[in-house]
C-alpha cells in the first residue's frame, strides 16, 4: 500500500467515527485522532512521549512492529484495544510507511462511550443489588436466629412445667415435715418448762403422756431425715438443669462422656416426658469426646422431646450408646407413631414440621442437625410407621482442626 496523502490523514483525523493513530516502531504515538484518544482514556495528545504498545491487546504490538521490514498492510481485522480497565474490539487495518504504522479502523466512539457508561451503571446497580442482598442474608440470618430462639424458649416452656412437678414434690413434703415439727417443738417445750417449775413427778409423768413424748422421740428423726431427702432431690435437679445448660463450664470445646450429657439431659425432662413413657438405658462402654456439652444437651433433648411426642399412651424410649473405632454413637428410639417414606427425608430441614400451625416452628431437628455438624458428626433417621423412629447420631472422639 502507499502512504497516504497527508490530506486523507487530516481528514481521517478529523473523523469522529474512525479510530486512527500513527505511532513509530517502538510504539511510541506520534499522532492521534479524538476516537484513539478516548480508547486510551485521554482527552488530548499528551505534551510528551506516550507509549501506546500496551494498548494493542490483540493482536499484540510486538507482532506488528515485526512487520517493519515490509511496506503495506501489516494486519487487518479485529484488533482488541484499550486500557486495562476496558478492552474494545474494533475492525480495521495496520499498514507501514517508512518507520512509522498507521492504524484505521471503523469505530463509533460515541457509541462506545456511550456502552462504556452503561457498563460502568450497571455495575454499579450490580454492586448495589449484592449489597442489598448481603443485608437481605444477614435480617434472614437474624430472623431465623430468633425464631431458634423461640423455639428453645418453647422446649424451656415445657421444661418449666415439669421442673416445677418435680421440685414441688419434695418441697411439699418438706414443708409438711416443718409444720408437724413446729408442733412437735411446742410440746416438747412445754414439757421443758414443766421440768423448769419443778413439777411433781406424778405431774410430769401424766404430761409426759398427755404429749406422746415416746411418739416424738421416734418421729422427729424420721421428719427430718425425710427432709433431708427431700432437699437432697431439689439440689440433684437444680444441678441437673446447671449441668444441662453447663453454667458453671464456658462455651469453649472441652472432654465429656455421652451418659453424663444424656443422664442430666433425661434427668431435666423427666418431668416434661409423660410417666406412662418408659426410659430404658443401654449405656455401652464410651471415651470422652471433645464437644460443647450445652449444645450436645441441646441436640438430645430436641430428640428426645420428638421421640416422647410421637407417643400416645404408653411407650418405651431406648437410649443406647457405643464406640465404632474413633467415633461414639447414640441411638435414640421410639415406638411411637413412626414417620412416613415421603416425608423422613424432610424432618431436618428448617421450618418443616408436622405439628399443627402455631404449636412448633420446625426448627428443633434442624437445630439438633446442625449441632451434630458443629461437632463433625452425622445424624440420620430409620422409621416405620405404627412402630417407631431410630436416630442415630456419630461423634468423633476428636475433633478435626480447619484451617
Amino acid at each position: 500500500m502507499n502512504a497516504a496523502p497527508v490530506i486523507i490523514q487530516d481528514a481521517l483525523r478529523e473523523l469522529s467515527a474512525l479510530v486512527y493513530a500513527v505511532c513509530d516502531g517502538n510504539g511510541v504515538l506520534l499522532d492521534a485522532n479524538r476516537g484513539f484518544l478516548m480508547l486510551g482514556e485521554r482527552d488530548a495528545m499528551p505534551a510528551g512521549e506516550w507509549d501506546v504498545s500496551g494498548l494493542f491487546v490483540n493482536p499484540p504490538f510486538s507482532r506488528l512492529a515485526a512487520t517493519l521490514s515490509e511496506d503495506g498492510v501489516a494486519y487487518r481485522g479485529i484488533l482488541n484495544i484499550g486500557p486495562l480497565s476496558a478492552v474494545y474490539s474494533v475492525h480495521g487495518m495496520v499498514y507501514r510507511e517508512g518507520e512509522r504504522l498507521f492504524l484505521v479502523a471503523e469505530h463509533d466512539v460515541r457509541e462506545l462511550s456511550r456502552l462504556n457508561r452503561s457498563v460502568i451503571e450497571l455495575n454499579e446497580e450490580m454492586a448495589q443489588i449484592e449489597r442489598d442482598l448481603v443485608r437481605k442474608n444477614q435480617l434472614l440470618a437474624l430472623a431465623q436466629s430468633q425464631l431458634v430462639q423461640t423455639e428453645k424458649m418453647a422446649s424451656i416452656g415445657q421444661l418449666a412445667a415439669g421442673v416445677a412437678h418435680e421440685i414441688n414434690n419434695p418441697i411439699g413434703f418438706v414443708y409438711s415435715n416443718l409444720t408437724s415439727l413446729e408442733g412437735y417443738l411446742r410440746d416438747l417445750f412445754s414439757a421443758l418448762d414443766a421440768c423448769a417449775r419443778g413439777e411433781e413427778a406424778t405431774r410430769l409423768e401424766a404430761l409426759w403422756q398427755e404429749l406422746d413424748l415416746d411418739f416424738l422421740r421416734q418421729d422427729i428423726p424420721l421428719l427430718l431425715g425425710e427432709s433431708r431427702t427431700g432437699i437432697a432431690r431439689v439440689k440433684d435437679i437444680v444441678q441437673n438443669l446447671r449441668d444441662f445448660a453447663h453454667i458453671d463450664g464456658d462455651s469453649n470445646w472441652q472432654w465429656e462422656t455421652l451418659p453424663r450429657c444424656l443422664d442430666s439431659t433425661l434427668e431435666v425432662l423427666r418431668g416434661a416426658i409423660s410417666g406412662k413413657i418408659e426410659i430404658v438405658r443401654e449405656y455401652g462402654e464410651t471415651p470422652e469426646i471433645e464437644c460443647q456439652p450445652s449444645q450436645l444437651n441441646q441436640a438430645f433433648m430436641n430428640i428426645l422431646l420428638n421421640a416422647a411426642q410421637s407417643i400416645e399412651g404408653k411407650g418405651v424410649i431406648r437410649v443406647r450408646t457405643g464406640q465404632e473405632g474413633e467415633q461414639v454413637r447414640v441411638e435414640i428410639s421410639d415406638s411411637g407413631s413412626g414417620i412416613a417414606p415421603d416425608i423422613l427425608p424432610r424432618i431436618f430441614e428448617p421450618f418443616f414440621t408436622t405439628r399443627p400451625v402455631g404449636t412448633g416452628t420446625g426448627l428443633g431437628l434442624s437445630a439438633a442437625f446442625n449441632i451434630i455438624a458443629q461437632h463433625q458428626g452425622r445424624i440420620e433417621a430409620e422409621s416405620t410407621p405404627g412402630k417407631g423412629t431410630l436416630v442415630r447420631i456419630r461423634l468423633p472422639i476428636r475433633r478435626q482442626a480447619h484451617d
